[in-house]
């Protein structure tokens, strides 16, 4: 994957997170604060991806992961509600975000040059 679409992850998770928190401010439940402020922050470390991955391969492998949970808990959040079917997206997208984790912390991984 080019290293715009890992970019474009992590702006994707922080708009998520954001709108959750939005969305659980006006029902006033559980913490929206919470998910706005790591949703924004999520959103920022697009900016600061190449450096992260040049640098400290872990720790952007944490990042995914670290959305992924969040993510995880949006969806127990919806099925906690009654939805049925848009939690089963967001578990397609949280094991989606672990596999991109482990891709990135194994650089090990061999590029098909074309």
């Amino acid at each position: 994957m080019k290293a715009r679409h890992f970019k474009l992850l992590h702006f994707l998770a922080g708009i998520l997170l954001i709108l959750q928190g939005l969305d659980r401010l006006e029902i006033d439940h559980a913490h929206p604060l919470f998910f706005i402020v790591f949703g924004a922050a999520v959103g920022s470390v697009g900016l600061f991806h190449d450096s992260l991955v040049k640098n400290y391969q872990v720790t952007a492998a944490m990042i995914y992961w670290l959305e992924a949970l969040m993510i995880l808990f949006i969806a127990f959040h919806y099925f906690e509600i009654g939805k049925k079917y848009l939690p089963i997206l967001y578990i397609g997208l949280v094991i989606y975000y672990i596999f991109i984790g482990l891709q990135v912390q194994n650089p090990r991984v061999k590029k098909v040059k074309r």
